[in-house]
């Protein structure tokens, strides 16, 4: 059975090997362990598979006498953005140090075959569960992120009201020009004014009506 069945709640396995004896056996053990299982024989297949599925894990087995490009198929998913945040699990069929850098990179876990379908599926526990908990810490992470970034949206809003209000009163001497100390608003029959100290140069005191756009010398 190529595909098994799965509950919205089970996690699906992507197994990618051609070994068609050691597939079966995966898929059969990890299906009775509550996982919903797809496999394929072929990096095409199994990409088509992955992109199409959306598997919670990807288990690729991978040979090294030429008979399947597993590598491309690894750098595929880690390429694809349908994939590329999928947790991956080599089965290799050579020692670990013998993978090229980039698989190792961006594997989740690497295992040396002969691997037995319990130790494969205490794997996959493993991997899902840090997977979980990686998106867990980002989804923290983009919250505090968002909320940090209205927390400064409201500040800098603050900030440039604040500004606004002191540019709305701030005025020059009508008689020097020199800038005149602002000392309150009020209102007189309806009319907003702006009060001033006296000017520094002694030309005056003044206040501004805001209506009428224009200065009324007090003194």
């Amino acid at each position: 059975m190529e595909i098994g069945e799965s509950t919205e709640l089970s996690p699906m396995v992507l197994l990618v090997d051609i070994e068609d004896e050691g597939r079966a056996a995966h898929a059969a053990y990890l299906q009775t362990a509550g996982f919903g299982v797809t496999t394929a024989a072929d990096p095409d297949a199994a990409m088509t598979r992955a992109t199409d599925l959306r598997p919670s894990v990807i288990v690729a087995g991978l040979t090294l006498d030429g008979r399947i490009d597993g590598f491309r198929f690894i750098r595929a998913v880690s390429e694809d953005a349908d994939t590329r945040d999928t947790p991956l699990v080599i089965l290799s069929g050579g020692p670990i140090e013998g993978l090229p850098r980039g698989a190792q990179e961006h594997a989740a876990a690497v295992l040396v075959k002969p691997v037995s379908p319990d130790a494969l599926g205490r794997e996959i526990h493993r991997v899902l569960g840090a997977s979980q908990e990686l998106r867990e810490r980002s989804t923290r992470l983009t919250t505090k992120a968002q909320s940090l970034r209205e927390r400064s949206n409201f500040l800098l809003a603050r900030t440039e009201a604040r500004q606004d209000r002191q540019d709305d009163r701030r005025r020059n001497c009508p008689d020097c020009g020199g800038l005149l100390e602002w000392l309150e608003r009020g209102a007189i029959g309806g009319v907003e004014y702006d009060y001033y100290r006296w000017c520094a140069n002694a030309c005056g005191l003044y206040c501004y009506d805001r209506g009428s756009k224009r200065f009324v010398k007090l003194a």
